[in-house]
């Protein structure tokens, strides 16, 4: 992974489950765009704080079909190389609304963003033991 600028060596702890469907491209699980890294203890940064409120603060839901794909929130800012992962956050409240996913086809002036609370639901599962995972190269995303 890419961390201040540099390649470092991270753990995958958890992944969203992605499928491509013909004719759609590649869904998301529950719009769980998302994975859960470890990096080493000594590259520490802020920590954000979830929002306790969803689409309310965004232009919306956008669900996907099927609906076993969830949804996501659109934003009116039109997704660049390299942004996606990036934190979306409430200005008055400074927490965290979600992460970008990918551009809203056939609108490239929108943007998905995956929500706090399945952000949330991810982070609080325990399907995977604490340390489990696959190590993730330096470089390698």
């Amino acid at each position: 992974m890419i961390f201040a600028g540099q390649a470092r060596p991270a753990l995958l702890l958890r992944a969203g489950r992605g499928d491509v469907l013909p004719e759609v491209g590649l869904r998301y699980l529950g719009a769980r765009d998302i994975a859960l890294l470890q990096i080493a203890p000594d590259l520490t940064g802020p920590a954000a704080t979830l929002c306790d409120f969803d689409a309310g603060r965004v232009l919306g839901a956008v669900r996907e079909d099927p609906a076993a794909y969830g949804g996501y929130a659109g934003i009116a800012v039109r997704l660049e190389p390299c942004e996606s992962g990036a934190g979306v956050f409430d200005a008055a409240q400074g927490c965290l609304i979600g992460l970008v996913s990918h551009r809203d086809e056939p609108r490239p002036e929108r943007t998905r963003i995956v929500l706090a609370t399945t952000l949330r639901g991810f982070l609080d599962e325990q399907s995977a033991p604490a340390g489990a995972g696959v190590a993730v190269p330096p470089g390698r995303w």
